[in-house]
């Protein structure tokens, strides 16, 4: 039993190596070292959302106040808009914790988007503040990860398109912790 119980630490760390390695690897759409691949992105073509060009001078219709703390649930769970809306989401970190322990982001997702998908492959991109390069056509507008303290803000304008969009916390754990919401686009 002890020899099981000193074997399983090692198995889990090398499993989360290997995790962590394997979710960040650069993505050539469809091709792996020349062998095709069976990832449903890669094989499937997408048709990302591109936010029309924002005059730097228009001014954002609403400011929506996001707080998140180390309960890893957003204030703000639903957000209802209207079409080309142009929004300023401002997230607030106000736990005490340092980003790399209990770091806060927001991404909001298109609609072609997999949330859980995007979730997955963020875990090993700490450097990328866990947006995974493989998945940026997915992303309408993000906000830095932020530790306890601190706040940043994204403008953008709303899809054109009405539907329910979703946007989450990728950090490692939080998005299934029920750090996630929804806005929704409507006329």
């Amino acid at each position: 039993m002890k020899t099981v119980n000193a074997i399983y630490p090692i198995q889990v760390s090398i499993l989360v190596a290997a995790m962590l390695l394997a979710a960040c690897k650069p993505a050539n759409p469809g091709y792996d070292n020349g062998a095709k691949t069976s990832d449903p992105v890669a094989t499937t073509p997408l048709a990302p959302y591109v936010p029309p060009p924002i005059d730097p001078s228009l001014v954002p219709t609403r400011t929506i106040d996001i707080n998140v703390d180390q309960a890893m649930k957003f204030s703000v769970a639903e957000i209802t808009a209207q079409p080309g809306e142009v929004l300023k989401i401002t997230l607030h970190n106000v736990g005490t914790l340092p980003k790399s322990t209990m770091g806060h982001n927001f991404v909001l997702l298109d609609k072609i988007a997999n949330m859980q998908d995007y979730d997955n492959a963020a875990v090993g991109c700490a450097a990328t503040d866990y947006f995974p390069p493989k998945y940026e056509s997915w992303v309408i507008a993000r906000i830095r990860l932020l530790g306890g303290g601190e706040s940043d803000s994204t403008v953008f304008a709303v899809p054109n398109v009405t539907g329910t969009y979703h946007y989450l916390c990728s950090f490692p754990g939080h998005m299934p912790n029920g750090a996630t919401g929804i806005l929704r686009v409507q006329n």
